[in-house]
C-alpha cells in the first residue's frame, strides 16, 4: 500500500499514514519504520506500508520510504528565538531555496542565529503555504 506521513511524533515514537486510497489514517510505531540510516519519518513524506488483519483498529506492520530522505545544508537567513521560527537558505538547487525552520526541529539546545550553518532533512510538506520545512536540524556553526 502507498501513502503519505500525515504526522509523526518524534518524542513518542509513533505517527500516522494517510492512505492514497483514502479512508482512516493508519497508525505506525517507529520500530516498524525502515529508516535505512536516514532520519525518523518526516511529515509529508511518501511511504509504502503493509497492514495485517486486525480486529481493533488499523496498524501498519512495515513502513518504508518511497524515496530517500533529502539531506541538505544551508545558512540561516532569519531566526526569531522569541517566536521560535526562521528560515534557512540553500544554494545550488538551481535557484536558491528557502526552508521554514521551527524550534521543535532543532536537535541541539542551541538556537541558530542569522548566518549559522545548519544540516537538515527536507520535508516535502509545505509550511505557511509556500516554504518546505527543515526537519531534524543540527546547528554546525
Amino acid at each position: 500500500m502507498n501513502g503519505t506521513i500525515k504526522r509523526f511524533l518524534t518524542a513518542r515514537g509513533y505517527g500516522f499514514i494517510q492512505p492514497d486510497a483514502g479512508g482512516e489514517a493508519v497508525f505506525f510505531h517507529q520500530k516498524v519504520f525502515e529508516a535505512r540510516g536516514g532520519p525518523p519519518p518526516i511529515t509529508g513524506e511518501r511511504v509504502t506500508y503493509s497492514v495485517p488483519s486486525l480486529v481493533q483498529g488499523v496498524k501498519a506492520e512495515s513502513v518504508e520510504r518511497a524515496e530517500p530522505a533529502r539531506h541538505l545544508s544551508g545558512v540561516v537567513t532569519n531566526y526569531n528565538p522569541v517566536k521560535g521560527f526562521g528560515f534557512v537558505r540553500v544554494e545550488g538547487l538551481g535557484s536558491a531555496a528557502s526552508y521554514y525552520l521551527h524550534k521543535s526541529e532543532l536537535l541541539s539546545r542551541t538556537d541558530p542565529v542569522r548566518g549559522s550553518r545548519v544540516d537538515f532533512y527536507a520535508s516535502p510538506f509545505p509550511v505557511q503555504g509556500e516554504s518546505p520545512r527543515a526537519c531534524f536540524v543540527t546547528v554546525i556553526s
